[in-house]
């Protein structure tokens, strides 16, 4: 019935089956008998028929050869096919992409072609939840066509649907490099080549937000599944695009291994994904010992190229048939209970694109050497052919050449992005000029909150990343927190800059207390700085600390006067410029046992508790908050944590989070508590490339900005020379001022610095003093 019949031979007619229906029996070489024909006995002799002699058999056979059987040629799986040829196309035109995006809907179906089981009789995958979806499994060993295969499919949905109707998020954990070929996809979402640490929790993180987007969106548009989303969509009624999300791993058994929590909820995500739209495809060269029953159990289709043996195949198709493939690029593809079950020949994209070439091909200069059995030798000693090569140029692959065709394709046509669910990792280096660029003499004329660029966040279960600035006018102080090395004097010396550059002298005045080492320095000749502070200037802090206390009172009195509760309401009450006070104290905890600590301390709490109202911040980096006493860092309202060698500690300062124990050991990269607990890139002051080249361009602004200010500037603390010259002295203006008046100066005042005088008109003077040298200074 089939149109199909088997010949046997055997020595004997009792060897043969009894289900022969027809047999003739050759006697000799002359003669023979039909014995039986279609079953029933017929014993006629026969003689045999010869060739005439001298007849040329050979050109009968060569005669023959080229001929094919159409029905055969058909059904004979290729051993290639190139992407171009599974669509019978030579150039992208040919392909018809723009066409296909505008018939297509992904809610009708998702098939595209994967390849051939057959001349011109392709082979479809359709992940559409009621076909062959929503997920599976790809299996492959080395050099079986595995890789290929998956950018051979990824490659299919791009040339078929529309950027907002199918999308890409490649998981490459072994950094193979197939992230790099769709890096200019407009259907490219995301990828992810690191899961270390916290990259790991944060690529869940961005994957579950996109959930959580879609089911808002979906309650939004009164909708329960994908294909009525996008149906609504194409029809203009929601007026977001939702694409279906391929989550596509190359290699997840590595992955399973090194990150086993992350592979587990990635299977409960795309679980409770299917009718969002989200599919996953786990690839893997080998199957046996990863692919557990829950990750096979939600896998409808399976697609075995060649595996290394049976039990890999058998883990994957419950058959050892994949483990006979010997043809890179041959796979099964098995959807459920074998509903479907066929072996093809997956396409290759990585073939040359040569739309301009001639019929005839490339010449082939290749000699061979032909046997007697149809046997080929290759005599050629240089088989590269470029001795031959008139021009050697560099030809792109068919998957390069469409994926450049497809972003021209999507520019042209003007569509818009889809939201990202994946934005790439922080920076480990960024500057605030990056982050917020500021023309220095154009800002310092503008009238705005004191505010402090601190760096960029990453917010993955928003799917977004921000600039982070305090407003110190609003929010008060800023305490930062690190290990030595990771980056607490670089946040002072950006806080620095990103206010010197937003505020001129008369809106700020900026004190550095530079109790580390002497990282501050650089910054000393700011216009806005009043004065530098250093660890061992006893006397000098002493002095800060009682005008401080001075400054703290006279504010509050004028505030109370006018019947105000802050800095801005005076301002805009009195009409006065009355600047805000910044102090910048980098190593707090180096002021311990010095003379001047308890003052200091004192101090420094009344501001961290009464600053806020008065226009007083203060901006301190320390090692630890155990290092801290709970009444001085109770106060501040932004505490951030660099990396700590104590988790612990971490969490003390930014409260409970799986984030503490994964924070990366990148300089400047800190936990801050907000809504939530964000990682943040704090930002280095100016650009650099490294630290040297960083101080080099950080003096040359700050020289910049000296010259730039022709204005008053702050007044630093007042202070007597270790040693006063007589030339020192009489230069001051005010004591000239002082002989103008008729007074006659003797010195100056410890406090004041101002000249301590002695009115002859007004009585005697008495100079007491144990030391002769002293009394001859005087005189």
């Amino acid at each position: 019935d089939l149109g199909c019949s088997l010949i046997f031979v055997q020595d004997v007619m009792s060897s043969l089956s009894e289900n022969i229906k027809t047999v003739v029996n050759i006697k000799d070489r002359n003669t023979g008998q039909l014995v039986m024909e279609e079953g029933i006995l017929r014993e006629i002799d026969f003689r045999l028929d010869h060739f005439p002699e001298g007849y040329d058999k050979e050109r009968i056979a060569r005669t023959l050869a080229p001929l094919n059987h159409l029905q055969n040629l058909k059904s004979s799986i290729p051993d290639t096919v190139t992407f171009m040829e599974m669509y019978g196309a030579e150039t992208f035109s040919d392909l018809q992409v723009l066409q296909k995006w505008q018939q297509n809907a992904p809610y009708k179906s998702l098939a595209v072609p994967i390849g051939l089981r057959g001349k011109e009789d392709l082979v479809y995958l359709n992940l559409h939840e009621k076909a062959h979806g929503p997920h599976g499994l790809i299996a492959g060993t080395t050099g079986s066509g595995k890789s290929e295969t998956i950018q051979s499919y990824i490659l299919s949905l791009a040339v078929n649907f529309h950027p907002h109707d199918v999308a890409f998020l490649l998981i490459d954990y072994k950094g193979g490099g197939m992230a790099n070929l769709f890096k200019n996809l407009p259907h490219l979402l995301g990828t992810i080549t690191n899961l270390d640490g916290a990259q790991s929790m944060r690529a869940l993180a961005s994957i579950n937000a996109e959930i959580h987007r879609r089911e808002r969106l979906f309650r939004e548009f009164e909708v329960n599944h994908i294909n009525q989303y996008q149906k609504k969509f194409k029809n203009g009624e929601a007026t977001e695009p939702l694409p279906h999300l391929f989550l596509i791993s190359d290699e997840f058994a590595e992955l399973k291994v090194n990150q086993p929590d992350f592979i587990k909820e990635l299977v409960s995500i795309a679980r409770v994904g299917r009718s969002l739209g989200v599919h996953l495809i786990l690839a893997t060269q080998k199957p046996s010992g990863v692919v557990d029953d829950q990750i096979w159990s939600n896998s409808r289709f399976k697609l075995a190229l060649k595996v290394a043996d049976r039990t890999d195949s058998m883990e994957m198709l419950k058959t050892p048939d994949a483990a006979e493939i010997t043809q890179t690029g041959r796979a099964y593809l098995q959807v459920g209970n074998n509903e479907v079950y066929e072996l093809f020949q997956s396409a290759w994209s990585g073939a040359d694109y040569q739309p301009d070439k001639d019929e005839m091909g490339i010449e082939d200069h290749t000699i061979y050497l032909i046997n007697d059995l149809g046997q080929y030798e290759v005599l050629n000693q240089d088989l590269s052919g470029l001795d031959l090569a008139e021009d050697i140029k560099e030809v792109p692959t068919e998957l390069e050449a469409i994926v450049s065709q497809i972003q021209l394709l999507t520019e042209s046509q003007q569509i818009p992005p889809v939201p990202q669910p994946w934005l790439p990792p922080l920076k480990e280096r960024m500057t605030l000029q990056e982050l917020e660029p500021i023309q220095p003499q154009e800002a310092w004329e503008q009238k705005k909150p004191v505010s402090v660029l601190l760096g960029m966040a990453d917010i993955p279960q928003a799917q977004k990343q921000e600039p982070v600035s305090v407003n110190l006018s609003k929010d008060g102080h800023i305490l930062l927190y690190g290990s030595p090395g990771t980056g607490k004097t670089t946040f002072l010396q950006s806080a620095a800059m990103d206010l010197a550059r937003k505020f001129s002298p008369k809106d700020v005045t900026l004190y550095l207390m530079d109790f580390g080492t002497n990282g501050l320095a650089p910054l000393g000749q700011l216009p806005q700085v009043a004065d530098t502070l250093l660890l061992d200037q006893t006397e000098k802090i002493a002095k800060f600390v009682r005008i401080m206390e001075r400054e703290l009172n006279r504010r509050k009195k004028l505030l109370s006067d006018y019947g105000v509760g802050t800095l801005e309401l005076y301002r805009q009450a009195s009409g006065q410029q009355e600047p805000a006070i910044v102090i910048l104290l980098d190593s707090y905890e180096s002021m311990k046992e010095e003379a001047y600590e308890a003052e200091l301390f004192k101090l420094l709490v009344r501001i961290s508790r009464e600053g806020l109202s008065i226009g007083v911040h203060l901006l301190v980096t320390a090692g630890r908050q155990s290092n801290l006493r709970a009444q001085f860092y109770a106060n501040f309202k932004h505490q951030l944590s660099l990396p700590q060698n104590d988790v612990g500690e971490v969490r003390s300062i930014v409260g409970s989070t799986p984030l503490a124990a994964t924070m990366e050991d990148i300089k400047g990269r800190a936990l801050m508590k907000r809504d939530e607990v964000d990682v943040i890139q704090l930002a280095l002051p100016v650009a650099g490339a490294n630290d040297a080249q960083v101080l080099n361009n950080l003096r040359q602004e700050v020289a910049s900005l000296q010259e730039a200010w022709t204005g008053q500037r702050p007044s630093a603390i007042p202070m007597v020379p270790e040693e006063l010259t007589e030339a020192d002295f009489y230069s001051r203006a005010s004591v000239q001022a002082a002989y103008e008046q008729g007074l006659v100066p003797l010195g100056l005042d410890m406090e004041t610095v101002e000249p301590i005088t002695w009115n002859l008109s007004k009585g005697n003077l008495l100079y007491l003093t144990d030391k002769e040298e002293q009394m001859s200074a005087l005189t």
